[in-house]
């Protein structure tokens, strides 16, 4: 199948790619881990420049995203993880003065082939042509084409890498199965005495059989049925050992890690991110879906209403982590207020959110009070007049009491110093001579009383 791919006869190995995920439990978990993971991205639309044109463009994408359909359609885009292609047709209503998509309808991948001289050309196998195919018709068809690895898009698709273990699981499966037949219940062995009869003979033979289906026989009183159990083998731990090798293989090629053994279909290992794609995958997934919907939605639809543009609108899937979001709200917070400017769109992008309409109800930032209203607020928490002056002039007149502990060292060294040069000497000396403490509580007592007249500032 792999072969008859590579030179363009994939039916088979689409065949294959579909099956597979029905048939392997580990596969059909993670592959659909993988796409819900894309499903959980919100996209958004982003013009091409800020002119109105540009953005009135955008807003009729918009109105396209917005619809029921478009949800389906990237599920419907997703499906070519396995095969390596997903291909859609756009079901346009005309009704209207306008082309607007009214579905979009998934084809059997099957129903394509890739062609020979183009090989990155999908081709619809039809009566006309079943052998070759003919061409897609532009603007009717929305085909995604993973592109999982370098090369032609035939080799792409994750069924192609994990067709191999689901050879050796199927085959690994079938060997344990005839091992439990054979070693996994014990051994019915019947006895019958050396005057037994033919008759007696059969009916031992056919208690025996019917223990291992009915687990009840009856017997004569003159015979015996021994349950032998059969020895313990290493065979049922290798061949476990050996499917749970396969699945995690299994998971490392779709989810890019290994994920726990012991989760659930679509909710693999434990309740943390083992279960979850490597971001760096979702990303890319991300990326290729909206170029695939920019280009095979987006630019029909604008070229069908309005006529090929220089510029057109964009779809966006943008897979984020959730800390990108407090990183940048925390970058904002520290580098507007020193100037930086930022546009409020560039930041709109960034966290996926569109612009609101001019109506709409917004949050706001609770508004700062004007020149005239800070200088009103100011002049209302000001004390009344002559109560600070007041409380200055009281503490000055008891000055020379608190300060004489401190002065009067000073005194005896300078009475005592022969020079200037030995009275500088002996100052730092005087240091455990000196008591702070009035001073101290005097400066306490004054800084309270002003605060209780309300001059909360510390400055002097």
């Amino acid at each position: 199948m792999i072969r008859a791919a590579d030179s363009g006869e994939t039916r088979d190995m689409y065949t294959l790619a579909l099956e597979m995920e029905e048939r392997m439990g580990r596969y059909g978990a993670v592959i659909g881990v993988c796409r819900r993971a894309v499903l959980g991205v919100e996209p958004s639309v982003e013009a091409a420049s800020d002119e109105q044109a540009d953005i009135d463009l955008a807003d009729e994408i918009r109105e396209i995203v917005r619809a029921p359909a478009f949800r389906s359609l990237l599920s419907q885009c997703l499906w070519g993880f396995g095969p390596g292609v997903s291909a859609n047709e756009i079901l346009w209503d005309r009704s209207g003065r306008t082309w607007t998509p009214a579905g979009y309808a998934w084809r059997d991948p099957r129903w394509f082939r890739w062609g020979r001289e183009d090989a990155h050309q999908l081709r619809l196998l039809s009566e006309e042509d079943p052998a070759e195919g003919t061409s897609l018709e532009r603007g009717k068809w929305i085909v995604h084409a993973p592109s999982l690895r370098p090369g032609i898009p035939a080799r792409g698709g994750l069924a192609r890498p994990v067709a191999a273990l689901y050879c050796l699981a199927s085959w690994a499966l079938t060997g344990w199965s005839g091992w439990l037949e054979v070693y996994g219940r014990p051994i019915r062995l019947g006895k019958y005495g050396p005057d037994a009869s033919e008759e007696d003979k059969a009916t031992l033979q056919q208690a025996v059989f019917g223990i291992g289906s009915d687990a009840a026989a009856t017997i004569p009183e003159s015979m015996a049925i021994e349950l032998i159990e059969a020895a313990r083998s290493s065979s049922s731990d290798a061949y476990e050992r050996f499917m749970r090798w396969m699945d995690e293989q299994v998971s490392i090629i779709v989810l890019g890690q290994a994920a726990t053994t012991q989760g659930t279909p679509g909710r693999l290992g434990s309740d943390d991110a083992q279960a979850e794609v490597r971001h760096d995958i979702l990303r890319g997934d991300c990326e290729e879906l909206a170029e695939t919907l920019s280009r095979h939605l987006v630019k029909p639809c604008v070229d069908l209403n309005h006529g090929p543009q220089e510029r057109y609108p964009r779809v966006v899937l943008r897979a984020r982590d959730p800390e990108d979001v407090d990183a940048l709200v925390r970058a904002l917070r520290l580098l507007v207020p020193f100037g930086m400017e930022v546009e409020t769109s560039v930041v709109r992008d960034r966290l996926g959110w569109p612009d609101p309409p001019e109506d709409a109800d917004v949050l706001r930032a609770p508004e700062r009070p004007g020149p005239a209203a800070a200088r009103a607020l100011a002049a209302a928490s000001r004390p009344p007049e002559g109560l600070l002056e007041g409380l200055e002039a009281r503490a000055a007149d008891g000055w020379q009491p608190v300060m004489e502990p401190l002065l009067e060292p000073v005194r005896r060294l300078a009475a005592k110093a022969s020079s200037y040069e030995e009275f500088l000497a002996g100052l730092p000396g005087l240091l455990g001579e000196m008591d702070s403490s009035e001073l101290a509580r005097a400066l306490a007592l004054a800084t309270f009383q002003a605060r209780g007249l309300g001059d909360a500032s510390d400055e002097p």
